[in-house]
């Protein structure tokens, strides 16, 4: 899931002079949850993107246990939501905004599970990617790319055209599906996170009233251990680099969450009716180590 700091230079330059498009009315494809390998994106390597996008979508959609970490992270949310009182029936009627949506190998599954899914990403190399899976053509998936935060519930409430790339119309904007929505999900993306405080008001507040924050983040083992980050140092130490102390700064690396530390952050930030705990576990970033626990936690904004 992408790296959140801003990225938007792919367009900075058009932005002038871009008249907003609408997105083109694609058929409901009926498709079973595969990612397809683009032909081609015009992302050429990782640093090389547009606007030094460091995200490579081809690179991304090759990695090992990307179309398991997907399904165990859909399953995660959805778990999530049945706890929160939100099951598979109530979810067909409900919106969802899917905070990070990389390349769309979650998205696939939540184009199937609600009503309508506005997925977000700010990487265009990875929503380039995107728009070449079988997912991005369903009528009921739009996709824009956008940097959540505080200022994204005006943004939407107004209704500002966003750029929307795709790899036919890579210069191509939309506007906004609708204002609010009943659920948002972030799957492994807080960990990415330079300004929590930013991200929490941009997802908190483009929830309606009563609607669902969900959150599956890698997590801690019962005693307190970090699998993540002890994969990515073993990692790091095999290709002769430093150890992996960074995610995206120097100086910044949010580690692994427990189900508590998800908790008392939502409640800093305003959610009620917070529920965490782990479910399942992801495939490491190095083979043959240990698999890495998935935690989740769901809180709903206040009526």
């Amino acid at each position: 899931m992408s790296n959140y700091s801003p990225l938007h230079a792919l367009l900075d330059s058009e932005r002038a002079g871009a008249a907003p498009k609408s997105a083109p009315v694609a058929g409901d494809a009926e498709e079973e949850v595969v990612l397809a390998a683009p032909a081609h994106t015009h992302a050429h390597g990782h640093g090389h993107g547009h606007g030094g996008d460091a995200w490579n979508g081809e690179e991304y959609l090759a990695r090992p246990g990307l179309k398991e970490t997907a399904k165990i992270s859909a399953e995660a949310v959805a778990h999530a939501l049945a706890e929160s009182g939100l099951d598979d029936e109530a979810t067909k009627k409900l919106s969802l905004l899917e905070i990070g949506a990389g390349v769309g190998s979650v998205t696939a599954h939540f184009a199937k599970a609600f009503e309508h899914v506005h997925a977000i990403d700010t990487s265009a190399n990875m929503l380039l990617t995107f728009s070449t899976q079988p997912v991005s053509v369903r009528k009921n998936v739009t996709h824009t790319l956008h940097a959540l935060g505080s200022d994204s519930p005006a943004a939407f409430a107004r209704g500002l055209p966003q750029p929307s790339p795709t790899e036919e119309e890579p210069r191509r904007w939309v506007l906004p599906h609708r204002e609010r929505f009943d659920v948002a999900a972030a799957n492994l993306v807080v960990h990415h996170v330079d300004d929590l405080d930013a991200f929490f008001a941009g997802a908190v507040g483009i929830l309606r009233d009563g609607g669902r924050l969900v959150v599956t983040e890698f997590g801690t083992t019962e005693d307190g251990r970090d699998p993540a980050k002890e994969a990515r140092d073993e990692k790091a130490q095999a290709e002769g680099k430093a150890p992996a102390g960074t995610v995206n700064g120097p100086g910044l690396f949010h580690h692994a969450f427990s189900p508590e530390q998800l908790t008392a952050l939502f409640e800093k930030y305003g959610l009620v009716d917070v529920k965490a705990g782990r479910r399942g576990v992801l495939p490491s970033i190095v083979t043959g180590r240990e698999d890495i626990p998935l935690v989740w936690a769901v809180g709903t904004r206040k009526l």
